[in-house]
């Protein structure tokens, strides 16, 4: 885990590792992963180390990134969860999942997994489809277990960082002046910006949604012949 983590730091790129295997295997991995003395934060249900953060509190964690960011599957699969553990991940770092072999799903402990009147599958669908979708590509993420090393996989490319002119990136710009030029003619309609969700979510795509708002409320504002619908 050591020379991953040294790869990352290189590349700048983020990994997935998924730890898959009975819980005090997983649980064991857990803590050698905190005595590396890296930032680390730990989304878990079970009191698994100090700074454990359950799932009903992970939200308080958005904002903050750790080179690594562990999250324990075996009080349930959450996918909201998952989605908030993985933009806690700062460029560099690795999101751990430790889970038990998706055969071996408790669906009666899995909290998660229940209807509204309590009853649940016998069968953890979800769980299956999500890891069989994992295995079905060996470069999303890497896989071990116990007894099993996998190879070493192939250093990522090193992350090129965007350029950024006055706040904005060269495609934010393109989509602002667009945008504005819709405004100012006064068609009505709506306007609709469509962009892939990567990830990570990066912070110049989040001041250029907020610089779009603005250039349409602006642009109305300085027209009054403008005649602006919808969003």
């Amino acid at each position: 885990m050591s020379s991953l983590l040294e790869q990352l730091a290189h590349s700048r790129q983020r990994q997935l590792v998924v730890l898959q295997g009975p819980q005090d295997w997983c649980d064991a991995r857990c803590c050698a992963l905190a005595s590396l003395g890296l930032p680390l934060q730990l989304l878990s249900n079970r009191e698994l180390l100090p700074q454990a953060v359950p799932f009903s509190r992970a939200d308080n964690r958005l904002g903050s990134e750790s080179r690594l960011v562990v999250m324990d599957l075996f009080d349930g699969f959450n996918p909201d969860v998952l989605c908030i553990a993985a933009g806690l991940v700062v460029a560099g770092g690795a999101l751990v999942l430790l889970s038990p072999a998706a055969g071996d799903w408790d669906t009666h402990a899995d909290r998660y997994a229940r209807w509204q009147d309590d009853k649940c599958s016998e069968r953890a669908w979800f769980v299956e489809y999500f890891f069989n979708r994992l295995g079905d590509d060996p470069e999303i993420g890497i896989w071990l277990t116990p007894g099993a090393l996998p190879e070493s996989p192939a250093p990522l490319p090193r992350l090129q960082p965007t350029p950024i002119n006055d706040g904005e990136t060269e495609e934010q710009a393109r989509v602002l002046h667009q945008l504005l030029q819709w405004a100012v003619a006064g068609k009505p309609g709506v306007a609709l910006i469509e962009a892939d969700r990567k990830a990570p979510a990066t912070a110049p795509r989040g001041a250029g949604n907020g610089e779009l708002a603005a250039v349409r409320v602006g642009a109305v504002a300085a027209s009054p012949r403008c005649r602006v619908c919808g969003a």
